[in-house]
Order: structure tokens, then sequence, then C-alpha cells
């Protein structure tokens, strides 16, 4: 693994509201993560029943394309399922990283998103506070919370990268219009920034990108026959 430049992350977190953090972890670590991704993704054989707590399906309806190019599962309070994840080298350097960079910090949510190949669904423009109450609070703004987004596998822009915008964490929270995915869940989506806006992210496995709940991103469909999980 390289070196981990503390000043830099921290530095481009306020800047910009995000950072990309290489070979953060040894690609044995990522290994024990995608072992236990693929058991808990099993279960999604099953289909997802409305109000199921841990399980949805994010995909939402496209004209003209099947429900098989839509789905994008999401598992949710992953460690509450498998927590032995907790104790994976991945979490316990993902603690460190992120108490390195802002000061102590505490672990609150954890979700796995699996985007199978060549599926439509795209993660829609929008900032994670617009999730909460629409106004922020104590950990709208800085670096008092943080979340990290950590591929499974390397991860080009055709197979849905992160992707962001440098400085919008600095616009407060913008207006999101909700939609529906095919769990019938709510989720919510903020306009599409122009493109010379948006910086993507491509990333090999053992990276991680790390933003703010105010830093506007997305992630694209997957172009790709890989599945993409994260």
């Amino acid at each position: 693994m390289s070196a981990f430049d503390v000043a830099t992350a921290r530095s481009s977190l306020i800047r910009d509201g995000f950072t990309v953090i290489r070979d953060a972890y040894s690609a044995r670590s990522v290994e024990e993560i995608v072992e236990i991704h693929r058991l808990l993704v099993a279960a999604l054989d099953d289909p997802v029943r409305p109000g199921d707590r841990f399980r949805m399906d994010m995909g939402r309806g496209l004209a003209g394309a099947g429900p098989a190019r839509l789905s994008q599962h999401e598992i949710r309070y992953a460690s509450n399922l498998a927590p032995r994840l907790m104790a994976t080298e991945v979490f316990v350097r993902s603690q460190r990283l992120v108490d390195a960079i802002a000061g102590p910090m505490h672990f609150a949510f954890d979700h796995i998103i699996f985007k199978p190949g060549h599926s439509a669904t795209t993660t829609p423009w929008h900032q994670d506070i617009a999730y909460r109450k629409l106004g922020g609070g104590a950990h709208a703004g800085g670096l008092a919370r943080l979340h990290l987004w950590i591929p499974l596998q390397d991860t080009s822009l055709e197979q849905g990268c992160m992707e962001f915008v440098p400085g919008s964490h600095r616009a407060g929270v913008m207006p999101h219009r909700p939609f529906t995915r095919i769990s019938g869940t709510l989720g919510r989506e903020a306009a599409v920034p122009q493109a010379g806006e948006r910086v993507a992210c491509p990333i090999e496995a053992g990276g991680l990108t790390i933003h703010t709940p105010l830093t506007l991103h997305y992630t694209g469909a997957n172009l790709t026959p890989r599945a993409r999980g994260a």
C-alpha cells in the first residue's frame, strides 16, 4: 500500500468536497470484503419485498428497458447482516483514515450497492444530506461527517465510477425532486450539472473516494458485462 498523505486528503475535502485515495487497502483485504459481499448478494435471489429494511432495488423505470437492465440492488446495514465486516482490515483501516483526516469519527451506516453488467440504472446526481432532514444540522458542513465509497473491483467510467462536482459542498443544500424506485421506495435527485463541472474518478480496487454529505455526486450506468460492487 502506498503512503497516505493526510494533509493532501484534508485540503482536497475542504476545497473540493471530495478526495481520492489510491492503494489504501491490500489486495487480500479487498478480496475478504468481496467474499462477504458474495454471500450477501446471494440472498438477492429472493424477491425484494416492500418494507424490507435491509434490501431494496434502487433501479427506476426507463422507457424501453427491461427489468434485468434496471436492477441495482442495495444491501443496507451490511455489517448488521455480516458483523465480521467490522473486524476486517478494510473497515479498521477506513476508520483510521477518517480519524487521521478529520479527528475521531463515529461509524454510523454502511451499505453495498450491486450493479449488474449492462445495468441501465444510474445513481442520479444528489447530495447525501438530501436523504436526511433537509436543512442539515450539526453535521451538514465541514468535515464532521464523511462518506466513503470503496469499489470491490477496478471501476472505470464505463462501469459507473464516482463523479463529483468540485466545490458543490459550499452551495448548501440544493433542491432535490423525488422519484420512485422499482422497490417502491423514494429516491431524490438534483439538477444535472454542466459537463464541464463534473469530475469522473475511475479507480482501481484497493482505493476509495471520500466526500462530504453536501458534495454533489453521481454514478453512471454499468455499460460493461462485468458486475460492479461498492
